[in-house]
């Protein structure tokens, strides 16, 4: 059975087709379906209504069902590479769900604070997988904390495009991109990071976005606040 999320990619793609090939009868329960977003059920009825309004009516992004953080995530320490939030529970995809040509785009934010001295560096590393284990679309420089801070604020970026889409095993490409910002007293200057060229992945087994931080010091720690998935296409 469909998930709700692959209904609505299905019917987004319906929504570019011309007018006289909608069936709109048959697909009415997944727009009166009240698990989404009542501004997307109100723009695919304005679709419904007038298809030649589409491309003004959007939606062009759409939040994962289940992306939203509601609770502070556990805060990282140590000196090992650790996932700043549980990548299952947030963004993670099934086997065989994503397709060529998807955009995703990842939001999230927290807070960090550091000892008096030896504060160490922050690493980002972001992977296409559950776990440190995962495949990485890039990894950032090594970049120094800065000592004193408390609850400092920080926020970080990541996309992730699906380029093709192959059999099982590593037969299916992805590039990526991030970037992260933080609050002077926290990290200076901000960083980016970035795929030089197409990561092969493996879509046919269940697989996320994984973000890895390690940290320069066991006394420096990071916590995320809130994070957000969309799709952008």
């Amino acid at each position: 059975m469909s998930t709700l999320l692959e209904q609505y990619e299905r019917h987004a793609v319906i929504l570019g087709k011309e007018p006289g090939n909608l069936n709109w009868r048959q697909f009415g329960e997944v727009y009166d379906d009240e698990r989404l977003p009542r501004a997307v059920r109100e723009n695919l009825a304005k679709a419904r209504e007038h298809p030649h309004l589409r491309a003004a009516n959007g939606p062009f992004r759409q939040m994962v069902d289940g992306s939203i953080c509601l609770v502070d995530q556990t805060a990282i320490t140590g000196t090992t590479e650790t996932p700043i939030f549980p990548v299952s529970q947030y963004t993670g995809w099934a086997p065989n769900q994503l397709r060529a040509g998807q955009k995703w785009q990842m939001t999230l934010y927290g807070v960090g604070t550091t000892p008096a001295s030896g504060q160490g560096n922050i690493t980002v590393t972001p992977r296409f997988g559950l776990s440190s284990s995962g495949i990485a679309l890039g990894s950032s420089a090594a970049t120094a904390l800065v000592a004193s801070a408390t609850n400092l604020s920080w926020m970080l970026t990541q996309f992730l495009t699906i380029r093709t889409v192959g059999a099982a095993g590593l037969n299916s490409n992805a590039i990526g991109y991030g970037a992260f910002s933080a609050a002077a007293g926290l990290v200076t200057p901000g960083f980016v990071w970035g795929s030089s060229a197409n990561v092969a992945i493996d879509l046919s087994v269940a697989g996320g976005l994984y973000i890895g931080f390690t940290l320069g010091s066991a006394s420096d720690s990071f916590k995320a606040l809130d994070v957000i998935l969309e799709s952008l296409n």
